[in-house]
């Protein structure tokens, strides 16, 4: 069965049921749209299920332990809604036909779930990352958890932004300029936190301190062995 034939045999059948011509096109419109949901639904579970499966086989299969390190933080569980974003994303034009008007929302919000997947996709790489290179025992006493969690706020920041060039219809590089002129604000409410981090880095670079070393800060009540650096 075509689309087009669906469709037609719809408007035959709320044609039959004695629904007025006029309200043919919303009702058939709605109808065609539950369907997509309920068979992206579908193949969102199947694509997951199968995807996952295959997957695991695959690295079950291989001798290297730390790829299991990506299936236990979940990388490839995001790229399951890819499948049903693309089903939405093809039968918009023929689902709205009637009302074309409402395409591009519809593709803006395809859109927004490809790019939000993708950033879950990111995180959990960074995440798999962190956990594969704390294993080994040169890295032990760096800080790690610094450059990933720096890694992260860029992947946020990079997808908060195309997301919001979505939703606003405007350039993503025009809003990656208005950013500049929000730093001053940003880097007010985020002091702490962005010393931190620059603090972290700037000790990992300068080899300062590392983990096992004693610290004594009397004016901070600190004093004790240095336990992890982030």
């Amino acid at each position: 069965m075509t689309p087009t034939s669906l469709r037609s045999m719809l408007n035959d059948l709320f044609t039959r049921w004695g629904v007025q011509e006029v309200n043919l096109p919303y009702l058939t419109t709605l109808i065609l749209f539950f369907i997509t949901l309920l068979a992206s639904g579908i193949i969102y579970f199947l694509t997951r299920y199968v995807l996952l499966r295959v997957i695991k086989k695959i690295i079950h299969s291989t001798s290297n332990t730390r790829d299991d390190i990506f299936l236990t933080n979940k990388v490839f569980h995001p790229l399951a809604y890819l499948a049903p974003a693309a089903v939405i994303g093809t039968s918009t034009p023929f689902v709205f036909k009637d009302f074309p008007a409402m395409v591009p929302y519809v593709e803006d919000l395809v859109t927004i779930i490809v790019i939000f997947s993708v950033m879950l996709v990111i995180t959990a790489i960074l995440n798999a990352v962190e956990t594969i290179i704390s294993q080994f025992e040169v890295y032990k006493d760096k800080p790690i958890a610094s450059f990933i969690q720096l890694g992260k706020i860029l992947n946020y920041l990079i997808s908060g932004l195309l997301i919001l060039s979505v939703l606003l219809g405007k350039d993503a590089l025009s809003l990656f300029g208005a950013v500049g002129a929000m730093t001053a604000i940003l880097l007010l409410i985020f002091k702490d936190t962005l010393l931190g981090l620059v603090a972290s880095i700037q000790m990992a670079a300068n080899d300062m301190i590392r983990v096992g070393d004693w610290v004594e800060m009397k004016d901070y009540g600190a004093d004790g062995d240095v336990m992890n650096i982030n």
